[in-house]
């Protein structure tokens, strides 16, 4: 039966999963306090990269990349929303943290076993269990499934090629028409994007499903936000990202690299997050003004 063999390769899968989480904690340190100072550090940034948002670390810490969002204040639990869903694994970060010293003294992820988010026999009731897909060392991006539509875009000849990143995938003249992302992230048929320095990857941004933050495990990227292109060409870019926040100056790296290029269409719009007000005008307009948002 199918369903008992799926069933049998989950429990196997589970059972590998605790005994080396168990063999960790046996050979490594058990203090809760080391993963509050882990989620707790500033988030790292450079000239050149920014690392992941503190409040989204958890995420790429868990094994199961269960979608978590928690924040600190000098080394304080900062009371959200998020941590109010009965079914959330940030509640469950949250009763975990708040129960340290007087309840247990656990590691969370060897506490979170004993937990409804991984005992509830309703699983459809536990939100928290969904994981985002994560692209690891081990896997590479032939693991991504294939709804996210990854693929690795690459300038030749005065345009952006794509090549996608799954089986019997082709390469052609990149274009994200049909690419799905919600309204929060600025426009239609506009697709996640990380760029290296060297090369740039998009995907289908989903919620909960796949981030900003799937493309390489967590690490630190030279730019990351959304992008629509048509015909090879951008017609737009944003810094938008809750999972890396790029600054203006990453940001203008990035539009001025493509622009150098010549891979910026006459009618590029920019539109740059996290300055006062929002800002949204053409490429040439934020080249020479980005400064001073």
């Amino acid at each position: 039966d199918r369903n008992i063999l799926t069933l049998q390769n989950r429990s196997f899968r589970k059972a590998e999963y605790l005994s080396r989480l168990r063999d960790y904690y046996g050979n490594n340190s058990r203090n809760p306090q080391d993963l509050i100072n882990a989620l707790a550090k500033p988030q790292e940034r450079g000239a050149d990269f920014t690392g992941l948002s503190p409040g989204v670390r958890m995420e790429a810490i868990d094994p199961w990349h269960r979608p978590v969002e928690v924040s600190f204040d000098q080394g304080k639990l900062k009371e959200s929303d998020e941590l109010q869903d009965e079914y959330s694994s940030s509640m469950a970060f949250a009763q975990w943290y708040h129960g340290i010293g007087t309840q247990h003294n656990l590691p969370f992820f060897l506490w979170l076993e004993g937990h409804p988010i991984c005992l509830a026999d309703d699983k459809a009731l536990v939100a928290g269990t969904a994981a985002v897909t994560y692209v690891d060392n081990a896997n590479g991006y032939g693991s991504v499934p294939v709804q996210y539509r990854i693929a690795m875009v690459y300038p030749h000849g005065g345009k952006l090629w794509m090549d996608e990143l799954k089986p019997n995938g082709y390469t052609r003249v990149a274009d994200t028409a049909g690419y799905v992302c919600s309204s929060g992230k600025g426009v239609s048929d506009a697709a996640a994007f990380i760029w290296t320095g060297r090369e740039i990857i998009i995907a289908q941004h989903q919620e909960s499903g796949f981030h900003h933050s799937s493309f390489n495990g967590g690490g630190a990227v030279r730019m990351a936000g959304m992008i629509k292109i048509n015909a090879g060409q951008i017609v737009y870019i944003s810094n938008n990202s809750g999972h890396y926040k790029p600054s203006k100056a990453l940001l203008e790296q990035f539009v001025r690299e493509m622009g150098r290029k010549g891979l910026l269409a006459q009618s590029c719009e920019v539109q740059c997050q996290g300055v006062t007000p929002q800002y949204r005008n053409s490429a040439q307009h934020f080249l020479a003004h980005w400064a001073a948002l």
